[in-house]
């Protein structure tokens, strides 16, 4: 004969912990702060079988309650006492001076909570089949993203084989950008985060649920509420890394700051660079302009004589006659002022091939490029260009008249 209900009855113990961080002392201030890893911390026995650092872990669950192997709970625990408080979002019980008593169990909403005093925290308990011994492994999270990919997991492979127990399965971890809430202000950092999912096919799967083992075990975990120390590091601990981060953060906006007065530096520097050359261009332009002005003037002083003594050169008839079929071929109005300029250019024109300077229309197009910025033609010329290029013709044929001359 056997009692009811309790020679049925089997507990595995709590074998160790296996965390997703470590302490780490801090350079600055000289205190331990919890750092998260990108692999299981792991025993030294279970260190034999997968390594120092493992991301992959191969697991069971003990039993088919997920609220027993993975119970997740608002808590809040005391820098000495331990827990003071523990809920599900609806209601809770919180230490007083007799007891645990029941309270109404606010969630988010808590003060406590606010204040990152209370966090949710799931408590993962694992058999690893690889490790020799009997006993539970444990592991601690308060990140949503874990709690949530884990309770996924384990319903979905619930729903395909109609079981979650004894089946074997494969824990894995990975480094996942967040913002928590850090002292009441979010910060940027990377988190472990834990998922599960199981190394077999649906036909693996199909073949395997009528074989699986129906027994029961429960677990035997009284430190099921101990605190854990990388979830809830001393108030002191706390503030040290919100000052280590708000002194982070104060560096990184300095050296924005930096990066943009040199910046704005650098560009004032470049305007008036560009301003000054541009001062000189147009001083420069000037200067060629006033030369331009004097040229013509010189033609018409000194140019009609000399030109009209050249048989070759196109009489003034002639020319109005050449820029009469000029501005036809353009079908564009004359305009006042122009008319002119165009005549002395193309008398002008004449004089610089009949001197040999323009050898062919070819070397004609090349000056005007030359002197007006990829411009091949008088026709794209305005006023102020027309005058300056009559002035350089001008000039060189009086100096070539000056030179024959001698």
């Amino acid at each position: 004969m056997s009692i009811k209900g309790v020679s049925d009855q089997l507990r595995l113990p709590r074998r160790g912990k296996i965390r997703l961080g470590e302490k780490k002392l801090s350079e600055k201030s000289g205190k331990e702060h919890p750092v998260s890893l990108d692999y299981f911390a792991v025993p030294d026995e279970v260190k034999s079988i997968y390594g120092d650092k493992p991301r992959k872990l191969d697991i069971m669950l003990p039993m088919e309650d997920r609220e027993s192997f993975f119970p997740q709970n608002y808590k809040r625990y005391g820098s000495s006492v331990g827990l003071l408080c523990k809920g599900n979002g609806e209601v809770a019980a919180e230490a007083g001076e007799k007891g645990m008593k029941e309270i109404e169990c606010l969630g988010k909403d808590c003060e406590w909570y606010k204040k990152s005093d209370c966090k949710q925290v799931g408590n993962f308990q694992i058999i690893l089949p690889k490790i020799k011994g009997l006993g539970i492994y444990q592991i601690d999270t308060s990140s949503y993203n874990s709690i949530v990919n884990l309770n996924s997991g384990i319903e979905m492979i619930r729903g395909m084989l109609g079981k979650i127990s004894w089946i074997p399965l494969i824990l894995e971890v990975q480094m996942q950008e967040a913002h928590p809430l850090v002292g009441g202000k979010k910060i940027k950092t990377t988190i472990p985060v834990m998922s599960i999912t199981a190394d077999l096919t649906v036909y693996d799967m199909l073949k395997m649920k009528s074989s699986l083992p129906t027994q029961q075990v429960a677990i035997n975990n009284p430190d099921i509420d101990d605190k854990p120390d990388l979830l809830f590091p001393d108030k002191d601990s706390n503030i040290s890394i919100q000052k280590e981060q708000e002194q982070e953060k104060a560096r990184e906006e300095a050296e924005v700051k930096q990066k943009k007065d040199e910046e704005a530096r650098i560009e004032r520097e470049q305007y008036e660079a560009d301003m000054k050359e541009i001062k000189r261009l147009q001083a420069k332009h000037q200067t060629r302009l006033e030369t331009g002005k004097e040229e013509i003037t010189k033609i018409e002083e000194i140019g009609e004589t000399e030109v009209k003594d050249e048989s070759n050169i196109l009489s003034d008839k002639e020319a109005d006659k050449e820029q009469a079929e000029f501005l036809e071929k353009d079908k564009k109005p004359d305009d006042k002022g122009r008319n002119q300029l165009n005549i002395k250019w193309h008398v002008l024109k004449k004089r610089m091939f009949d001197i040999n300077y323009f050898s062919d229309d070819e070397s004609y197009r090349a000056w005007i490029k030359q002197e007006f910025n990829g411009k091949d033609s008088s026709k794209k010329l305005d006023k102020m260009q027309l005058a300056l290029g009559i002035g350089k013709m001008a000039k060189i044929s009086n100096d070539y008249v000056d030179k024959e001359k001698k």
